[in-house]
């Protein structure tokens, strides 16, 4: 590439992988779900206006067993459980990008209803008014 050209860097994570973190000149971007990547990029493609002379790009991986693009390590687990019988939860468990939704369907047994739902300190009484 000619000094002062534009210029494109791909990335291609591996299998059940995801870029963690990008460093370019020192300065560090980390993809953990709420942050941006460089400038007019993604996580998997670097586009620069102008090469400089000299110019330092590393690229860390962590595993990613979703298609998120997320790696794991940046993600809760959010885990359901039903208390007594008359129904199931699903997923069990799930990997959640911090700070995005998790979705998991209640399915109480036939004759039965959700009686109470546990998040964290909340909890939600089924007492047919809302």
């Amino acid at each position: 590439m000619a000094q002062g050209q534009p210029f494109r860097v791909n990335i291609t994570p591996g299998a059940n992988m995801a870029v963690d973190t990008i460093t370019i000149d020192g300065i560090q971007y980390v993809n953990d779900g709420s942050s941006e990547p460089p400038e007019n990029s993604s996580w998997v493609m670097l586009e620069f206006s102008s090469a400089p002379g000299t110019m330092n790009i590393t690229v860390s991986f962590s595993e990613c067993t979703d298609d998120s693009g997320v790696p794991d390590k940046y993600k809760a687990i959010v885990t359901a459980s039903v208390s007594g019988t008359g129904g199931t939860v699903q997923p069990v468990s799930q990997k959640v990008v911090k700070g995005q939704s998790a979705e998991i369907e209640i399915i109480p047994d036939e004759d039965m209803a959700v009686d109470t739902i546990t998040a964290g300190d909340d909890v939600y009484i089924n007492n047919g008014q809302e």
